[in-house]
């Protein structure tokens, strides 16, 4: 019985897996995009579109609840049969006649092997589900060409001199070509610029840079070491990236910059908040490094809160810097004034700056233009 509840759960847990991820993933557009969702009259829509998925999951958990109730109901009705059976045996009845203490016992022995079938039965039922949620977690985990064993990986090398040789890489087998054969080399301290419009592959390049991604063909080098034969972690302390979308977790000044190094001292975070150039700022702050930024950095300026997600990349002190549309979000003039502190800090790191187009304020030694999943050279 529950190798048989297991079997045949397996698909309804898989679709109750699904629209349990699918609610949640709604409810978390519906709180984190309620500005844009207000700016555009669309409550409602969104509301509509949680109710049905919660709708949706209840009537999925509605149908795993009969059938578990089925299952427990045919458990019982087994096990009571089965004592039904033991007392015809004790009285003699159809069944050969059993002695009193024989009986007994058996009786006993029966009545707790089924209460611990009925336990299997249940466990069975719940096995379905946790076999789809952990197949969901596999898929997401296992990356093409992980399957290198860890043990034979080795740290990444000192030099950081950066090498791709006709990378094509592609997020799904069922999805199109992101890089169609990028070819790239990027002297250790150069300052290089990757420019191209959304969904160039701008981004999953920095991806497969810092091995959250595997690309399909080619090579990228890292100080001539081929990086998948590298581990990921050791990698990841040669860069440091910033990104387009800089979270700041509803903690203090102090946490959210430790996130980058936690055995920094309090001189290291001034320091690091001083080439951010926004250590005064923090420093009028009633409470300093322990003042609380609220929700996403809510209690700073959009500049301010990049400028403590620049501190917390450069505490890091990876020699790469991998600067994802660093400066999205900021109007003009504090763009300019960010991307000028950038020059100043980066000097003698190698920074790799991709953005949607140039303010001209950066200092660059090369600039790529990507497209159609390649990189051409561009004029400074």
């Amino acid at each position: 019985m529950p190798w048989l509840i297991a079997r045949s759960g397996r698909k309804s847990a898989e679709q109750t897996a699904h629209l349990l991820a699918h609610l949640r993933i709604s409810v978390l557009d519906l709180v984190g995009g309620l500005r844009e969702i207000r700016a555009f009259g669309a409550e409602g829509r969104m509301l509509a579109r949680v109710q049905a998925a919660d709708a949706a999951l209840l009537h999925g958990q509605m149908g795993m609840a009969r059938r578990a109730a089925f299952a427990n109901a045919l458990a019982f009705l087994f096990g009571q049969i089965a004592i039904f059976l033991v007392l015809l045996a004790i009285g003699g009845v159809v069944l050969p006649r059993l002695g009193a203490l024989e009986g007994v016992s058996l009786l006993f022995l029966t009545v707790a092997a089924f209460e611990s079938a009925v336990l299997l039965t249940r466990a069975g039922l719940q096995a379905g589900i946790m076999g789809a949620s952990a197949r969901r977690v596999v898929e997401m985990a296992v990356q093409p060409g992980a399957a290198r064993a860890q043990a034979a990986l080795r740290d990444a090398p000192e030099n950081t001199h950066i090498r791709l040789e006709a990378v094509r890489f592609r997020w799904a087998e069922d999805r199109p070509w992101v890089l169609k054969g990028l070819t790239l080399d990027i002297p250790p301290g150069s300052r290089v610029a990757i420019l191209g419009p959304s969904g160039v592959g701008k981004s999953s390049l920095a991806a497969l840079l810092l091995r959250a991604a595997t690309q399909q063909e080619g090579h990228i080098f890292l100080g001539g070491e081929d990086i998948t034969t590298l581990r990921p972690e050791s990698v990841r302390s040669k860069m440091a990236w910033l990104s387009q979308a800089t979270h700041l977790f509803d903690d203090t000044i102090r946490a959210n910059l430790l996130l980058g190094r936690p055995d920094a001292s309090e001189q290291d975070l001034w320091q690091a908040l001083d080439q951010a150039a926004v250590s005064d700022v923090v420093r009028s702050l009633p409470e300093g490094l322990d003042t609380w930024v609220g929700e996403g950095g809510v209690r700073l300026s959009g500049g301010q809160g990049r400028r403590i997600a620049l501190a917390r990349t450069l505490l890091a002190r990876a020699p790469v810097l991998i600067l994802d549309e660093p400066a999205t979000g900021l109007d003009a003039q504090t763009e300019q004034e960010f991307l000028r502190t950038l020059n100043t800090v980066s000097e003698g790191r190698t920074v790799i700056l991709i953005a949607h187009r140039l303010t001209g304020v950066e200092k660059l030694d090369r600039i790529w233009r990507l497209s159609d999943g390649v990189a051409r050279a561009a004029a400074l």
